[in-house]
């Protein structure tokens, strides 16, 4: 009797310590409307391409289709290359554009509380856990040696919170935390583009905003 006493006890205090005020933007879970949803973003992290590693910063936008756990996508990105020695003031080694189809599965989906940077709870939305890998094409473009373009694979995890807006909440709005290894086969070098047996293994890290109705 007294373990049940002491159960109900903490079970009243997590209710009682939970908000009831706070605005529930978080939207059905799960959600069996099909959602058309566009996003951009800011993408940074290490290319690799044969026995170049340059530091590539840079853009990327894309165009979905969600479906509760599913998200399918079709990306488009633009990097800047530059090698780790050089400044800021130096010039750019070149730049890679890349554009390929990524399908995400949410592992886990659910509500939480979000808070401001000040720490003040501000409103219930939805926080996924997904995994997600997909293909394309990159173009490389260096100077002045050449130009390279190969297809491409890649693996990615990621960490995002959505929350509903507009009428009904019938549109959303999410922030996206992805982490991304891109494998491709590795030029000979700059100048001879030729690709060998080697694989290279690119990792970006991207955060993107997206909106959906």
């Amino acid at each position: 009797m007294k373990l049940v006493a002491i159960a109900l006890v903490i079970r009243l205090g997590v209710a009682s310590a939970e908000p009831i005020d706070l605005p529930d933007v978080a939207g059905p879970i799960p959600d069996y409307a099909a959602h058309v949803e566009i996003g951009v973003g800011i993408t940074a992290g290490v290319f690799e391409a044969g026995s170049t590693g340059d530091v590539a910063v840079g853009a990327e936008a894309h165009v979905g289709l969600r479906f509760d756990r599913l998200l399918g996508l079709v990306r488009g990105a633009i990097v800047t290359l530059r090698e780790p020695a050089k400044s800021k003031y130096d010039p750019e080694d070149g730049y890679a554009l890349r554009a390929g189809g990524d399908l995400r599965y949410s592992v886990s989906q659910e509500r939480v509380i979000s808070t401001s940077k000040s720490g003040r709870e501000t409103a219930t939305v939805r926080r996924d856990l997904w995994i997600g890998g997909g293909a394309g094409y990159e173009s490389v473009h260096w100077s002045p040696e050449g130009q390279l373009v190969r297809p491409y694979v890649n693996l990615a995890i990621g960490y995002e919170v959505l929350g509903r807006t507009g009428h009904a909440g019938h549109s959303y709005g999410a922030l996206d935390l992805a982490l991304e290894i891109i494998a491709a086969k590795a030029p000979v070098s700059r100048t001879d583009q030729t690709t060998t047996n080697a694989t290279d293994h690119t990792v970006m890290f991207t955060m993107t905003f997206s909106f959906g109705s």
